[in-house]
């Protein structure tokens, strides 16, 4: 297992690189994308997966607390509580709140993010097969509800941060209340948190990678149109 896990830090580590290669003019013309941005969340998803790295050796520790103190804490808001930034995002807009994106390219991102991070947390499930901390299952490693929940925080940070810091710390506490809670219920060793954790910030900012391409698409294609008519 602990191979496994090594190995999914270098394919992680490896595919940054290739990440910060995507051409950004179009992001930063539109003062969605900056590479400032993007290092800081690269640099925050880096110490999730370093953190998570060491806590294996604390993995057994933790569950033994959770064990002496918390032995009959079973909730399932975790279930829910993971996609409350994505609504509140939803909502702020609907509402009138300017984002840093229009209604067509918060879509494109919400879709964009979630498929990577699922394409990124699924595969990892299968191969490393880490057993559950309750035994149930063999896809403890890493933990998909951590993962939406900071994609989703993550989204809501980009699209609304700047209006208030209060709105990030609302949606990343939300995310670290949905890992906890994973913790608490058995379900996943901490260590499985924190790469989770570091997968949604990733899965976002690639997320807003694949937006600009879609629209630096569409911008082509419209001026292409302009000029033949």
């Amino acid at each position: 297992m602990m191979r496994g896990i090594f190995l999914f830090v270098v394919f992680i580590y490896s595919f940054l690189p290739l990440c910060s290669q995507t051409d950004t003019l179009v992001f930063e013309k539109k003062n969605i994308f900056s590479e400032r941005e993007f290092l800081n969340s690269a640099k925050a998803s880096s110490a999730l997966f370093l953190t998570g790295l060491c806590a294996i050796n604390f993995d057994k520790d933790v569950r033994r607390f959770r064990n002496d103190k918390f032995l009959s804490f079973h909730q399932t808001y975790d279930n829910y509580l993971l996609l409350a930034p994505l609504g509140l995002m939803y909502g702020m807009k609907s509402f009138g709140y300017n984002s840093q994106s229009t209604w067509t390219e918060i879509l494109i991102l919400s879709s964009a993010s979630l498929i990577i991070k699922e394409i990124i947390v699924y595969p990892t499930k299968i191969i490393i097969a880490r057993e559950r901390p309750d035994g149930s299952e063999h896809n403890s490693f890493p933990s998909g509800h951590t993962a939406t929940a900071f994609a989703c925080a993550h989204l809501l940070h980009r699209e609304y941060g700047e209006l208030s810091p209060w709105i990030s710390v609302a949606g990343y506490s939300i995310a670290g209340i949905t890992g906890m809670t994973r913790v608490l219920n058995n379900r996943h060793w901490l260590s499985d948190v924190l790469f989770g954790a570091g997968i949604g910030i990733l899965s976002t900012e690639l997320g807003y990678m694949v937006k600009g391409w879609v629209c630096k698409k569409k911008t082509k294609r419209m001026l292409i149109l302009n000029q033949a008519l």
